[in-house]
């Protein structure tokens, strides 16, 4: 008797170890599915076209739409995914995460693994919150390999300046006088604008003390700086060469803009200015009105938190609905010298 009941021990011991294997090689086999529909419905969401794919300061960009059937989820879900992240410590950043082009909302693949991160956590059909667990990494990677654009090498970009240099015959644009010590100027830098680092529009011959002093004017080297911004200089602190290259930088302007309708309406996010913005204009006070200038982005202001003025910057603008269906508006506020923005409501950044 004791021999069986030995014998009955060591079998069930072995029974277990063998449904732990195939518990496991069930999973595996689960997870392969899942991996194989992942792929499956990326690519049916590229389908043959690559515009599906914008590329804008380093990042890929899909569309609200096709992020939707990425995922496989529904509008009212995606939107809630997007306001519950809005209302955390760490909301999704303009530019980084997200963004709005012509009129769409676009997410970055950071922005797809925070979404979908946070609809892999609510849903409650665990075969579905796996599916965009897998999803949110699976779909990047295969994108990238179905698309990988290919932005210019810094030996592009220095054979590019070289072409500039002969096109422009080495004559300073803005004096136009020849000088031996001429510097290429990036009109809409290369740092955030990759795209234009080798476009000739984007490539202007300038006086090596112009180049410095406009990006001194400019806060530094290191600043996102555009055509607009060089014409400002230009007007504010070179008039008597304003008329000399207005119509050449007029000519640029329209070019560049046209080869940038798919960026985003919004400046890229610049560093805090000295100066504050007037709330008390017209053009840039804040309100809660649904419409709001979106000027403000990436601007100075001021925010009333606890009875306090406190300093700091505008990262994004959200407008959700209430049950009454009246817009409320709310901003995502960055403290100055902060890494993160706060989410406060339109009626912080009124002037009492």
């Amino acid at each position: 008797m004791g021999e069986f009941f030995d014998t009955s021990f060591d079998t069930s011991e072995e029974l277990t170890k063998l449904k732990t294997l195939l518990q496991k090689k069930d999973n595996e086999i689960e997870l392969i599915k899942i991996d194989h529909e992942i792929i499956e419905n990326t690519l049916k969401v590229l389908g043959n076209n690559s515009d599906k794919i914008l590329v804008k300061g380093n990042r890929h960009w899909m569309n609200f739409s096709d992020v939707r059937k990425l995922f496989k989820t529904t509008t009212p879900r995606l939107n809630q995914a997007f306001e519950d992240i809005a209302r955390s410590d760490l909301p999704l950043f303009i530019e980084e995460d997200f963004d709005d082009i012509e009129d769409q909302r676009y997410y970055s693949f950071s922005g797809l693994e925070r979404i979908g991160n946070e609809l892999s956590n609510t849903l409650t059909r665990k075969s579905k919150a796996l599916f965009v667990n897998r999803a949110k990494k699976k779909s990047p990677d295969q994108i990238q390999k179905v698309y990988s654009p290919i932005l210019p090498s810094e030996q592009k970009i220095t054979s590019a300046m070289t072409q500039a240099r002969t096109q422009q015959n080495k004559v300073c644009q803005v004096t136009g006088e020849s000088d031996p010590k001429l510097a290429v100027h990036h009109l809409y830098d290369k740092s955030t604008y990759p795209e234009l680092a080798i476009d000739q529009d984007n490539l202007i011959l300038i006086k090596e003390p112009i180049h410095h002093n406009f990006h001194a004017w400019n806060e530094g080297f290191d600043k996102p700086c555009t055509i607009n911004d060089f014409i400002s200089y230009i007007k504010t602190m070179q008039p008597e060469f304003y008329e000399h290259i207005a119509f050449e930088l007029d000519k640029r302007q329209l070019a560049l803009q046209t080869k940038l309708k798919y960026r985003s309406k919004f400046k890229p996010l610049e560093p805090a200015s000295t100066k504050s913005i007037d709330t008390e204009s017209p053009k840039n006070k804040i309100t809660s009105q649904e419409s709001i200038n979106r000027n403000i982005l990436g601007k100075t202001t001021f925010a009333n938190i606890n009875n306090e003025q406190v300093e700091g910057k505008i990262l994004a603008i959200s407008t959700t609905y209430g049950s009454d269906q009246k817009p409320i508006i709310s901003l995502c506020f960055q403290k100055k010298e902060h890494k993160y923005g706060i989410w406060l409501p339109s009626s912080a950044f009124i002037n009492q």
